[in-house]
């Protein structure tokens, strides 16, 4: 809940709006919502874009390297158990 109030100020949302009425109110408040949903969304994207262009560039290199296995998962799973990449 703070995370959320802490979007809507610095995003800019203003919470005391004059609304005529209530429907006018829940469809401010829906707008809101969605405006919210949508930057979530893009940052969502935007992470998981750049763990693949890492993902892609771990590749290339390890194909340089003549580890053509290397990925970010592979890293990951080895860090973990401790186990060598190279056999």
């Amino acid at each position: 809940m703070c995370v959320l109030l802490y979007l809507s100020h610095i995003i800019g949302f203003r919470g005391n709006r004059e609304t005529r009425n209530a429907l006018e109110a829940i469809y401010v408040g829906a707008v809101d919502g969605l405006k919210i949903c949508g930057y979530i969304l893009a940052n969502i994207l935007a992470i998981l874009s750049i763990v693949a262009f890492v993902n892609a560039v771990l590749s290339w290199l390890g194909g340089l390297a003549n580890v053509p296995q290397l990925s970010f998962q592979v890293m990951m799973f080895t860090r973990n158990t401790g186990r060598s990449l190279v056999r």
